[in-house]
């Protein structure tokens, strides 16, 4: 009676711990969700389907709507253009 009254004890902490630990992860999970940065980048690809350049945009997003972005990286897009439009 001793030895499972002992056993039961030993599984309660290890349940203790785990939950514990369940608690912990959990909370880092929801940290690290609501701490979300953003940071939208433009590929330039030439004809032949190689990669010309990569551009980072210039500032970190943190929950615009896909409105701003949308016009933040057509603005970005005005501004790096480097072809003519004569072809």
């Amino acid at each position: 009676m001793r030895r499972i009254r002992r056993s039961l004890t030993n599984w309660q902490r290890a349940h203790g711990v785990q939950s514990l630990l369940n608690l912990v992860l959990v909370g880092a999970v929801l940290y690290l969700a609501n701490n979300v940065k953003v940071f939208p980048y433009v590929v330039e690809i030439a004809e032949t389907g190689q990669v010309r350049t990569v551009g980072l945009l210039p500032q970190t997003w943190r929950g615009q709507t896909p409105a701003v972005i949308a016009q933040v990286v057509k603005d970005w897009l005005y501004r790096m253009r480097r072809v003519g439009s004569t072809r």
